[in-house]
């Protein structure tokens, strides 16, 4: 089974796969390329629009998220720490703690696996530190 067959339920569409068909072509194409990466790194995430942007959970927090506006896609960390320390290898696409890339310039998915797997070791930290 593909990932990208993997992300859709036999009852239909995900309400990302609804969020997403709105897009123009290269941007749709953009964010479910990315959606793949991020799912191959959190296949068991829960796909849901919050704050109106496709967000991709793990036992009900928000891990990451991706948006598209007029000229670029984003990819929101969803945390100032992370962004800081990985400042080094994003400050090319970082603007606060949100990466911004063109549809025809996509982030390196090695990049995107990192990024997912250093927020998902920090919210694990986090819950260790609070239990």
């Amino acid at each position: 089974m593909t990932q990208t067959s993997s992300t859709k339920t036999p009852r239909g569409p995900t309400p990302i796969d609804v969020e997403l068909a709105k897009l123009p072509p290269d941007q749709r194409q953009a964010l479910e390329d990315l959606r793949e990466v991020i799912l191959s790194v959190m296949p068991d995430a829960q796909e849901v629009i919050s704050y109106g942007v496709p967000m991709f959970k793990r036992n009900g927090k928000g891990v990451i998220s991706m948006s598209a506006k007029k000229d670029y896609c984003s990819l929101h960390l969803m945390s100032p720490p992370l962004a800081k320390a990985m400042e080094p290898e994003l400050k090319k696409y970082l603007s606060g703690v949100t990466l911004h890339f063109k549809p025809e310039r996509p982030l390196p998915a090695s990049l995107v696996k990192k990024i997912v797997e250093a927020r998902l070791k920090e919210m694990g930290q986090m819950e260790k530190g609070k239990a």
